[in-house]
């Protein structure tokens, strides 16, 4: 069961001895330190890091730890963004050097898409989803107790119960609907406010996947609803430790070949905002090692004809010469991948199959995280 929220009233208490705040101020001189009194920080103005109004504190968030977690500010219909609250996360907010008012360290453009909620309507603020949310949209540091992994090398047994988190997420190729959800040249990579979930027993092939972004004014989620595999290497539906893709002949030679910790084939349900974009599709997870360039997001791969060639050939259309000479190229592609760090795919498509597309379906979704955070899982061990 989910703690409750400490009282507000406690608020005065909390700020005076707020260790998040004072964690903070040993970072940045102008950071939020000392003690306040609440009354003192609700209603207080808050500026944009270009010192443009933004609204004001409205009230304050304690967590069940006695941490100021939140401030939740108004912005008062500026930036276009309406009357709706937007809680912050403590630590993005700094004093003027005058004291005067806050400083909330984001770009104003940026905050044209930040994640707020109805007044009337306050969201679980103990949500592990909501909080990674809304600490990945202000760039602020997590202070929960988990494993930060960088590398398979690093991980946790998992072949028993794979469990972990994803953030700074987004969608490769829009919506699925483009003919190119590999995107290889970094292109049309649709970024924002992004989650993903896995927990799963891989043994028993039995689970939840699901991940969310929030990107171009919309809510894409997708969420795997069961699990099972068509092919030896799947093991049934979730398998772990395994090669896919490239050369390795398990999974469509689409990326180079991928060292894989877990991966997971089943049907999922493609949301776009509470409608079902798609229904139980096809569809499949990877956590694998990093195949595509964190800022540029580029893949170095095949060009897109000569993969596409390669996919739907036949030996009366591409001469074994030619196969060869493709899967030498795909072969070098290996070179470009980053061992030292992990990324989730979590992908969808349709049954109907079209060879101009890459992959060769119809529809197909594309979701991707390059932040992964294995969960602590005390509430099993205790």
């Amino acid at each position: 069961m989910r703690k409750r929220l400490l009282p507000v009233y406690l608020i005065v208490m909390c700020a005076l001895l707020n260790p998040v705040s004072q964690s903070f101020a040993n970072e940045s001189d102008d950071s939020l330190r000392g003690a306040y009194k609440a009354s003192e920080l609700i209603g207080k103005n808050v500026k944009t890091i270009e010192e443009k109004d933004l609204g004001e504190i409205q009230d304050i968030v304690i967590g069940n730890e006695g941490e100021v977690g939140y401030a939740v500010l108004s912005f008062g219909g500026v930036l276009g963004i309406g009357d709706k609250l937007f809680a912050v996360p403590w630590t993005s907010l700094a004093h003027s050097p005058d004291g005067e008012y806050l400083t909330l360290n984001v770009e104003e453009k940026k905050l044209e898409n930040a994640p707020g909620f109805n007044k009337d309507d306050w969201p679980d603020m103990q949500d592990e989803q909501w909080k990674l949310v809304i600490l990945e949209f202000y760039q602020a540091p997590q202070t929960n107790q988990k494993e930060s992994v960088k590398n398979s090398r690093s991980l946790p047994d998992h072949t028993n119960h794979a469990h972990f988190s994803a953030s700074q997420g987004y969608l490769v190729g829009g919506e699925g609907k483009t003919g190119n959800s590999v995107r290889y040249d970094g292109s049309m990579i649709w970024e924002g406010p992004s989650y993903a979930t896995v927990d799963v027993d891989p043994k028993a092939n039995e689970g939840v996947v699901m991940g969310i972004v929030r990107t171009h004014d919309h809510t894409y989620t997708i969420l795997f609803t069961e699990f099972n595999g068509t092919e030896s290497f799947m093991d049934g539906g979730i398998a772990t430790d395994l090669t896919l893709h490239g050369t390795s002949g398990q999974g469509a030679p689409i990326f180079p070949k991928l060292s894989t910790p877990v991966a997971g084939w089943g049907k999922a349900t493609v949301f776009k905002n509470d409608d079902v974009l798609y229904k139980q599709y096809p569809a499949h997870f990877m956590l694998t090692e990093a195949g595509r360039d964190e800022k540029t997001h580029q893949v170095q791969f095949l060009e897109p004809d000569r993969l596409k060639n390669f996919i739907t050939a036949s030996s009366s259309e591409t001469s074994s010469e030619n196969m060869q000479e493709i899967k030498a190229d795909i072969h070098k592609t290996e070179d470009s991948v980053n061992p030292r760090t992990l990324q989730l795919h979590i992908v969808a498509h349709s049954n109907d199959q079209d060879e101009e597309n890459i992959p060769p379906y119809d529809n197909f979704i594309h979701f991707m995280w390059d932040k992964i955070t294995w969960e602590n899982d005390k509430e099993k061990s205790e």
